[in-house]
Order: C-alpha cells, then structure tokens, then sequence
C-alpha cells in the first residue's frame, strides 16, 4: 500500500486540522504552563509536561502510529494487504480524530477550561467503534487489520462469519460508550464500560470462530 491509501482526503484534512490545533496551541497556552499529559482510574491528572513538551507529545504519537501501520504493511504481501485497504481508509482518520479532539481538550485545559477529559476519550472512543464497526464486517483476510487468527486467516467464509459478529459487537460497544459517557462522569464506571466494550467482543469473537471452525 502506498502511502496514497493512508492519507485520503480525510485523514489528511484531519492530520492538518491536529497540526493547525497543535500549533495555536502555542499561541493560546501561556508559556511555562504545565499541562495534564495523562489520567488515571480515578479520572484525576497523574504525569504532566511543560506546554511545548506536552503539545509536541500528541501529533508524535499519532504520527508514530500511523508510520507503524504503514511498516507493517510494507512486511505484508499485497495479498494480504488489500483486504485491509477498505479498513484503513476508516482507522487512519479514526485515529488522527481520536488525537485531535484529546489535543484541542489540553488546549483548552491550558487557557484555564474545566475539562473533564475522561468522559471526552471515552465519547470519542465510542464513535470509533462505531465507525471500526460499520467497516469491520466489510474487510477480508488480511494481514494488518480484522479478528486474526490462524482458523479465520485460513477459510474466507469464517473470517466474514467472524468479523461480521464482532463488527456488530464493536457497534454495539460503541454505542455504550457514547452513551455512558454522556450520563455518567463516574471516571471508574466509564472505564468498566470502556473495558467490558473491548473484552467482549474479543472474547466472543474468539469463541464463536474457532466452535465455527470445529463444525459447530
């Protein structure tokens, strides 16, 4: 894949959106200002940066994931790479989205904002499972993206049984995450929710496709 297939229209108006946030950053936050760069279980801000350091931390790390796909399709065979390229044209944005909006609540932290940033990652985190869960069902045996194990990357027929079951479970885990996180700003119940919306697809997944490769 090249790197045409990561940044589309979208991912690359959202790269530049995060640059653009990143840098007024610098502008709206006073300098020598110590900024939350992390939250613990109980939702309080436990490890902080001074501005530039904590501003700069974010697209990194974005762009590092990014990068970190993109090797791992370069070590992938085309073949096993191109049932991945309908996936990643939605994990690509997703990811810079994700970044973006955790980026312009630090910002607002920084001007003095009160933010409770726990229930902001999981609402977003809610919408990429919808968004991974709409386009889950959709992907074929690949090497970078989907539920990969040896019993579903070996028969096309339960990777789409498979996927299709947990893209609607990642759906559905989206949807109480958002909706958590619009009710409740319990930081320890959003993060159960958070937990079980991950595990248990996961989980489900597993069982269901391997009892589907047994005949069962």
């Amino acid at each position: 894949m090249t790197l045409r297939d990561f940044f589309t229209p979208p991912a690359t108006v959202l790269a530049l959106c995060l640059l653009a946030a990143t840098f007024a950053g610098f502008f709206l936050v006073p300098a020598g200002t110590i900024l939350p760069v992390h939250w613990g279980i109980s939702g309080e801000a436990d490890a902080f940066l001074p501005r530039d350091a904590a501003l700069l931390q974010l697209p990194a790390i974005m762009l590092g994931v990014v990068a970190l796909i993109w090797f791992l399709t370069r070590l992938s065979v085309s073949e096993r790479v191109a049932g991945a390229r309908h996936g990643l044209r939605v994990v690509v944005p997703g990811i810079l989205a994700l970044g973006l909006v955790i980026q312009c609540a630090v910002i607002l932290i920084g001007m003095g904002q009160e933010v409770d940033m726990v229930r902001i990652i999981v609402l977003a985190i809610g919408v990429l499972f919808v968004l991974l869960g709409n386009v889950l069902p959709k992907s074929q045996p690949n090497a970078v993206s989907g539920v990969r194990l040896p019993w579903t990357m070996a028969n096309p027929a339960n990777w789409q049984a498979t996927n299709r079951l947990v893209g609607w479970l990642m759906l559905l885990g989206g949807l109480a995450m958002a909706i958590a996180a619009l009710l409740s700003s319990n930081p320890q119940a959003l993060l159960a929710v958070v937990a079980m919306s991950v595990l248990i697809p996961l989980l489900i997944g597993g069982v269901y496709s391997y009892r589907l490769s047994r005949g069962h």
